[in-house]
This record gives C-alpha cells, sequence and structure tokens, in this order.
C-alpha cells in the first residue's frame, strides 16, 4: 500500500526514464472502479480488459491522495501471464495500436521457432520433414498440394518405422475458465474448420497421392 505519485516517481528515478512514460507503462496495469465501469462484467466473459488477474494494481482513494495497493505474488502471476500474452498478440488497450506491427512480428517469429523446434524433436525420433506450402519437393518429382487442402506444418517419414505422418502444429495458450474450456473443444475438435478437420484433410489427401508426396519429399530431404 503507497502513495502513487511517490511510488511512480521512485520508478522513474530507478530506470532513468521520464515520469510521462513511466505513467503510460504502469497505467496499463492499474486497476480502478471507472475502469471496470465502462465494460459489463458477467461471470462467462474470461476476457475482459479490466480485471485484477491483468492488472494487479489496484487504485483506491485516500484523503491526501491516490494510492495503490498490491500483492507481490499477484503481480508476479500477473506479469508471467502478460509475458505469455504477449506471444498471442494480445497486449492492453492504451498500448495499442501503436504495438501491433510489433506483436504481429513476435508472433510470427515465436510461431516460426515453435515449427522448428518441433521438427528437431521429430528428427531426435528418426524422421525427417518439415513444413510445405503451395507444393512438396522440387524439379521433375515437385508436387503441387491439393485445392482446399492448406498448408502442411509437418510432413514426416521414419525410414526405420516405414512410417509417413502428418502434423497440425499449433501454438496454442492454455485455457484456465470454463468459456476458454469450451472454445478451445470447438476450435481443435467441434467446429466445422476444427484443426482435427483440417489436419484430416490433410492426412487423407497425403493418403491418397503417398507414392508422388514421398517421391517429392526425397526431393528435399536426406
Amino acid at each position: 500500500f503507497c502513495k502513487e505519485n511517490q511510488l511512480l516517481n521512485d520508478i522513474a528515478a530507478r530506470v532513468g526514464i521520464s515520469r510521462e512514460i513511466v505513467d503510460r507503462i504502469i497505467d496499463a496495469f492499474i486497476l480502478t472502479k471507472e475502469k471496470m465501469e465502462m465494460e459489463a462484467h458477467e461471470v462467462w466473459i474470461s476476457d475482459n480488459e479490466y480485471r485484477s488477474f491483468m492488472r494487479p494494481l489496484l487504485r483506491l482513494p485516500h484523503p491526501d491522495q491516490w494510492h495503490i495497493t498490491f500483492s507481490p505474488l499477484m503481480v508476479k502471476e500477473s506479469l508471467d501471464y502478460f509475458n505469455i500474452m504477449l506471444a498471442f498478440q494480445k497486449a492492453p488497450v492504451e498500448w495499442l495500436p501503436a504495438l501491433k506491427p510489433a506483436l504481429s512480428a513476435l508472433n510470427r517469429e515465436l510461431t516460426a521457432k515453435f515449427e522448428t523446434h518441433f521438427a528437431r524433436l521429430m528428427k531426435n525420433r528418426g524422421f525427417e520433414g518439415r513444413s510445405f506450402g503451395r507444393s512438396i519437393g522440387t524439379g521433375q518429382a515437385k508436387l503441387r498440394i491439393g485445392d482446399g487442402v492448406g498448408e502442411i506444418d509437418y510432413l514426416g517419414y521414419s525410414p526405420s518405422l516405414k512410417l509417413l505422418v502428418v502434423v497440425e502444429c499449433k501454438l496454442a495458450r492454455w485455457g484456465s475458465e470454463p468459456k476458454d474450456y469450451y472454445n478451445d473443444r470447438c476450435d481443435f475438435v467441434d467446429d466445422d474448420d476444427s484443426y482435427l478437420k483440417q489436419v484430416t484433410c490433410k492426412a487423407d489427401w497425403v493418403r491418397e497421392n503417398a507414392d508422388e508426396v514421398f517421391n517429392a519429399m526425397k526431393s528435399v530431404l536426406p
């Protein structure tokens, strides 16, 4: 529990940046009565902008000036979650839209690293493979991926197992509340364009064109 003005001045002095910049940064983590009243708060809405889980600093009135109160453990948990959300292009409204290009670039970079890491894990298990966009292979063996199939996140082959695999790689954040669980089930399984249906479509196409796919893969893989 501390005086807000003194806290922000101390942060500016310790970090070596202007008070104005500190105000803009910290404001994204402060929860006030006025901010909460700006949006409808319902039990089943888990992604409200103004909630203590996302904004762990509470601004409270005091006779002489505004005060900030917080739990150090809650602040740490909130910052950990905040870092995760940045990877999925989620940031406080106070920082948007200026931050959107950087968030988009970060998401692309992390997605590429995630897919590369997955390919490395598969290689450690004896698979040779990679992602393929519009076509597989090169030269005379080049095979165009069928219309409606889409990009194949990972197509790999194990010589020892004589196994060809099709994998849909999704860098996804976990759900922590009932609505999140329902949305995850829809995204992964139930929706007409769910990830399950997408990878099933890709696997069916690979199965129907197995010989051509294998020959095309051999032209670009060891």
